[in-house]
This record gives structure tokens, sequence and C-alpha cells, in this order.
């Protein structure tokens, strides 16, 4: 007499395919996020180590912000006097605390890193143009939104 199977086997399974381009961008995700955050783990250890190559010397702003000066007041103390723009540490590559910055917005967008193979991958190979084409909505969302052209008022 056989035996019944009440449960299937993983053979039994039919398993899906999951698209070369999911792959390529959790893929990318996953790897940039652990690398930016690495980057954002030791960067500080160097901020702190030589705290007068930085443009904000660490002490004195929390100092500052302690003591309830406000933001302009707070950039009178940088190296240049005032705020200098918002992708400043570009113009400061040299510094740690612009490798802060560099970790930070790299880990901001990462969806941006990772949308740009993922939309190549659906138009040429998979050619899934409907899901290439929101995929670049949201590449230009994210990419007006690191630039500053799109922002959200908190007012």
């Amino acid at each position: 007499m056989a035996e019944k199977k009440d449960v299937k086997s993983t053979d039994d399974i039919e398993l899906l395919k999951v698209p070369t381009s999911n792959i390529a961008y959790a893929n990318v995700i996953h790897w940039g996020t652990i690398f930016f955050t690495v980057l954002a783990l030791f960067v500080p250890l160097f901020m702190l180590i030589d705290q007068s190559s930085n443009l904000l010397n660490p002490s004195l702003v929390y100092s500052a912000i302690f003591n309830g000066q406000s933001t302009s007041e707070i950039w009178q103390l940088s190296t240049t006097g005032s705020f200098p723009g918002a992708h400043f540490y570009l113009n400061y590559i040299g510094l740690a605390e612009s490798w802060g910055q560099i970790a930070i917005c790299g880990g901001c967008a990462i969806g941006l890193f990772a949308l740009a193979p993922t939309i190549l991958i659906q138009v040429f190979k998979e050619r899934s143009y409907v899901q290439a084409f929101l995929g670049l909505i949201f590449f230009a969302l994210i990419l007006f939104s690191a630039i500053g052209v799109l922002s959200i008022d908190a007012g």
C-alpha cells in the first residue's frame, strides 16, 4: 500500500522567476546601503580626531546650539563665515566633514543609484516599458528632490 503525501515536496512547487531588474535594484540598494552606512559610521571618528580641519568645529557648534544661537549665528562660526550653500561639501572634499555629508546624501539617494540600472534593464532586456516609465518618474522625483528643485515646506 502506497503512502499518501499530505504536503507537497519542494520538487512539486513551481517557483516564480524574479525579474532581472528587481534583482539589480535589490543588489544596488543592499550593497549601497551597507557602503554608505559603514562610511557614515567611521567618518565622525575622523571629524572628532582633527576638529580644527572641519568647516564647523563640533565643540563650537554644540556650544552655540546649547546657548540658543540662531542658524545664521552658528554658520558665522564656520571657516567661511556664513552658510556656504546646499552642497558645500563638494567644494571642501578634503575635509572629513565633507565625507560625512557625502555618506548622508549618498544613503538618502540610494534609490536614485538603484533605479538607473533597473530602468535600463527594463527597457533593453525585459521590454517592460510601463514599469520603466514609472521608474523614470520616480528617478526624476528623487533627482529633483536631491538637487533642491522639489522641496516640502514644513510651515
